[in-house]
């Protein structure tokens, strides 16, 4: 703020057109930060709907859901030698990435190819590649890799790209293609975008389209602003190109020289433009040097940390949600795959579920009695959880050979419990809970 005073000053002095050229900069920022959000907000989250009922297929109100993320639904990768993601801290490349981004010496050879496919395989990350003219031999040599995606140079050859989209799509057919070039957003003059809008229009005349574009942004102190980023990218995306819109897959670094502070800020601002742009589908970290992701103490770098406190929190879903009177438990959640479980009387039940658009999901308990407690007074009142639904309580004075008989007042169910009164009476008596459809 004590920078932007003098600017303050001088636009009040040299005229009103000044004045409102200050203001239109300023509100910049505010512009392309709503933008950010809301497309967070409306592209990468949904509601999940979580259903709790028993094996009889009675609902279980108040039942508590947890909801926990186990991957993104967002390609954030990092780029890594081989062997950086099996040296990182346990946990940390699961929590943080999707993907591995592999290096030239790993595409080389295809021993190398298949040790690292194995390697990211085992710890359940996808692979990111770029192209290194005839490719690894065997594109996808290791199960589970199919869905690697491929970063195609945009200055082969027509015939020669025309060809490696071709054995792609064969060799791997559930993979993604994308068109990569230089500094495409960074660079003066847009160009160089609406050359690979062109290109990937031919390809796609051809049926050999592509998914999208791939460049290198760096994030140093004459990059483009916020703003400028957001308009290229528009541009990028809004091709034609006889198919779907082109989507981007941004690899992120941080430029040396800046203090790390100011890369962790300008890496903060860049992750929020990007992911809440709808036409960006990944993001892939480089480090540069003078700003690791890992600090010399084995922890997050204040880089690192940046990327951790959006990546593996704020855009990552773990709640805790409880079901309403009719079993269902409704959260906002981050796309991607989430395990959802319950808890009820030590007994655990999960599952799995990938949250591409709104989606619903089932869990399934085993049956739990319920625990009867009672208030002794002018009434007895009872007690049992609100989720124990289809219950009813009786009484007798025989527990050995009845008859029972229901109560005759009838039981009010709150947010936690049910609770039904009875007349004191003389004599003992019994009381139980029996499941309405039960002997």
């Amino acid at each position: 703020m004590a920078s932007a005073v003098p600017w303050l000053l001088l636009f009040l002095t040299t005229g009103t057109s000044r004045a409102a050229e200050a203001s239109a900069t300023a509100s910049v920022p505010t512009d392309w930060k709503a933008r950010a959000l809301a497309t967070v907000e409306s592209h990468r989250m949904a509601t999940l709907n979580v259903e709790v009922v028993d094996a009889q297929g009675f609902p279980l109100p108040g039942a508590v859901v947890s909801i926990r993320q186990v991957r993104s639904g967002f390609n954030w990768a990092i780029a890594s030698s081989d062997s950086t993601h099996d040296t990182a801290p346990p946990g940390l490349a699961s929590n943080l990435f999707n993907a591995v981004s592999a290096p030239p010496s790993a595409l080389a050879r295809a021993d190398a190819w298949t040790a690292l496919a194995s390697s990211t395989t085992r710890h359940g990350l996808g692979l990111r590649a770029a192209w290194t003219g005839s490719g690894p031999q065997g594109v996808s040599p290791v199960p589970g890799t199919e869905s690697v995606e491929w970063d195609l140079p945009s200055d082969l050859a027509p015939a020669d790209l025309a060809k490696a989209v071709h054995r792609l799509r064969h060799e791997a057919p559930f993979g993604r293609i994308f068109l990569s070039g230089p500094d495409l957003l960074g660079a003066p003059t847009r160009q160089p975008v609406g050359a690979l809008r062109q290109l990937a229009s031919r390809l796609a005349a051809q049926d050999q389209g592509v998914d999208g574009l791939a460049t290198v942004v760096r994030l140093g102190p004459e990059a483009p602003t916020p703003a400028e980023w957001q308009a290229r990218l528009d541009e990028g995306a809004n091709a034609a190109t006889g198919a779907a819109p082109l989507t981007w897959h941004l690899t992120v670094q941080p430029m040396a020289g800046a203090s790390e502070g100011d890369a962790a800020r300008r890496l903060s601002d860049f992750l929020l433009l990007a992911y809440g742009h709808p036409a960006v589908t990944g993001v892939t970290l480089r480090a540069a040097e003078g700003h690791p992701l890992l600090g010399k103490d084995g922890g997050l770098s204040a880089t690192g940390a940046a990327w951790s406190n959006l990546v593996g929190g704020a855009w990552f879903t773990r709640i805790d949600a409880r079901a309403s009177l009719s079993g269902i438990a409704s959260a906002r959640v981050f796309r991607g795959e989430h395990e959802v479980s319950v808890d009820l009387g030590g007994s655990r039940v999960a599952t799995r579920v990938v949250v591409a658009a709104d989606a619903t999901a089932r869990l399934v308990t085993p049956l739990v009695p319920p625990t009867l407690s009672a208030q002794p007074g002018d009434l007895l009142e009872f007690t049992w959880p609100s989720r124990a639904t289809g219950y009813v309580l009786e009484t007798t004075a025989n527990p050995v050979e009845g008859p029972w008989n229901p109560c005759e007042t009838f039981a009010v169910r709150g947010r936690e419990t049910w609770r039904q009164s009875h007349g004191a009476s003389s004599g003992v008596r019994y009381f139980r809970l029996r499941r309405g459809d039960a002997p």
